[in-house]
């Protein structure tokens, strides 16, 4: 089942308490398939490799 996430992301800034609802788009769920893959694909594309360490890192919490 392609779309077995319900084809949607929530991303929430504890520090504002913003709730943002995002689409995962088809051709990263074909090519990501499963939630370690896609979990992977998802924590690298936002992580900022020039950040200090606990500051401006994001928290995931995939189920």
């Amino acid at each position: 089942m392609l779309y077995g996430y319900a084809n949607n992301l929530i991303y929430i800034n504890l520090s504002t308490g913003n709730v943002e609802k995002r689409k995962i788009k088809e051709h990263v769920a074909r090519q990501y398939f499963g939630g370690a893959g896609l979990a992977a694909y998802l924590y690298l594309a936002e992580f900022d490799i020039n950040s200090e360490p606990f500051i401006q890192n994001s928290y995931y919490f995939y189920t």
